[in-house]
């Protein structure tokens, strides 16, 4: 259902920022660390058999499974290949998964009290594909795979799975079914945060924005879920988080839309990037491209299209993209799809990087436009963006030097409220990300 202006808050806006003076791309890359669907391309096999048995699904492959380390490198590797406008690399805003079910804790119980394991102690067994947590945590310092929150169990609510996983009928069959393959989607969305009320979802939350911090040392600061109900904004915003995600999208073909099947979340077709919820004190995001045909082959997504669509945001609407392209695109059980998802990306990253543009994450663009200048710190660096001349006090410790990544020369000053509009680099050794001709 779409919501009506007189339902709809009335947002603030803080900071504008010129984005055709700085055009800048952002890659969202949902479901990181889920084990939801096949751990292995047999277990796929049988899913689909029972998928269709029960008559309750397509007859699309099931594909989607967990990342292992060198499918990680190899997306890595092809983001490393190139530079934006400034001399930085893209970098995919990775919105991960904090835990995954302990199906023999569960099986153990009676299907009665949900357990699970947290993606910072490992992953059900089964599942074993390597330390990816490790590897997010090189992509972090690499600067290349900034993790973001995502959910504690994905697209599931722990209430309705285990009513359904003790239900009679055709759906507890299926569900019971599901479980000894070690699988807990369904084939259809059951609201993460359906069945828990505000305390609950409180807790639920804050257990995985506590694994985050304990895995990369810091609070995320932006959030996204279509299954998140209003509420779910003011228990982010107590757990520390900043930025919203997913407010609406506006697909490639330029309609804006929330996602109708999903009536009780939180999404409003009237938010715009960057739009400030002053009692929740969050900026929110949108989605305006969409690469996507590894989760969704029908979807006309080429990178002519992309191109298409970037340029429009620019030129029609003045803004960043906010490109979404979920994990499945680059990790799955369909070892071509991958390779030629890879490939494609790759062309896109190219052609991009032809129209120098800046690559940014989320929470980049989301504190440009909160306050006109925004700091990302990976490994030993800073990149100060400062876009906005009126951006007040510039909240980052003094470095031992400041480096202009526009014009590709130290500065005598380390006065950070006085640099003029641009962008710099704050650290020892700035050479390390000189523009490259």
């Amino acid at each position: 259902m779409i919501p009506s202006s007189e339902q709809t808050s009335k947002y603030n806006r803080l900071h504008e920022i010129d984005w055709q003076k700085f055009p800048s791309i952002v890659f969202e890359s949902d479901d990181w660390g889920a084990c939801e669907s096949a751990a292995t391309a047999k277990d796929a096999e049988t899913i689909l058999r029972l998928y269709r048995h029960f008559g309750n699904h397509s007859d699309k492959p099931i594909i989607s499974t967990l990342e292992n380390p060198a499918q990680l490198e190899k997306l890595y590797r092809t983001l490393e290949k190139f530079r934006g406008v400034d001399g930085i690399p893209p970098v995919f805003t990775a919105f991960v998964i904090l835990g995954n079910p302990d199906f023999e804790k569960i099986r153990a119980n009676g299907f009665t009290r949900y357990e699970d394991i947290g993606i910072d102690l490992g992953v059900p067994c089964g599942w074993e594909h390597g330390d990816i947590v490790a590897k997010w945590r090189e992509g972090f310092e690499r600067g290349i795979f900034h993790p973001e929150f995502h959910s504690t169990l994905h697209h599931t609510s722990p209430h309705l799975w285990l009513q359904r996983l003790r239900e009679k009928g055709p759906k507890g069959e299926l569900a019971r079914a599901l479980f000894d393959l070690r699988c807990y989607s369904q084939g259809e969305h059951l609201p993460e945060y359906h069945g828990m009320n505000l305390k609950e979802q409180y807790q639920w939350v804050k257990t995985g924005i506590d694994r985050f911090e304990k895995i990369f040392g810091f609070v995320p600061d932006a959030a996204i879920t279509s299954d998140a109900f209003p509420e779910t904004e003011i228990v982010w915003s107590l757990c520390g988080i900043n930025v919203i995600c997913l407010k609406n999208c506006r697909s490639n073909t330029g309609e804006t839309v929330v996602c109708a099947t999903k009536p009780w979340n939180m999404q409003d077709v009237y938010a715009n990037i960057g739009d400030y919820d002053e009692m929740k004190d969050v900026v929110y995001m949108t989605r305006n491209a969409f690469f996507e045909s590894g989760m969704a082959p029908s979807w006309n997504d080429s990178v002519e299209e992309v191109l298409t669509v970037v340029k429009r945001n620019i030129d029609k609407f003045s803004e960043p993209s906010i490109i979404s392209t979920h994990r499945i695109n680059y990790v799955s059980l369909d070892d071509e799809m991958m390779e030629r998802r890879l490939s494609e990306l790759e062309k896109l990253l190219h052609r991009l990087s032809e129209m120098s543009v800046h690559f940014l994450a989320t929470s980049e663009v989301a504190q440009l436009y909160r306050r006109g200048w925004s700091a990302r710190k990976f490994g030993d660096k800073t990149i100060l963006r400062k876009w906005h001349e009126d951006s007040g006090n510039i909240d980052v410790d003094a470095p031992e030097s400041v480096f202009s990544l526009d014009n590709q020369r130290s500065l005598a000053s380390r006065d950070l409220d006085k640099l003029p509009v641009g962008n710099y680099l704050l650290e020892n050794r700035p050479a390390l990300l000189c523009k490259t001709n």
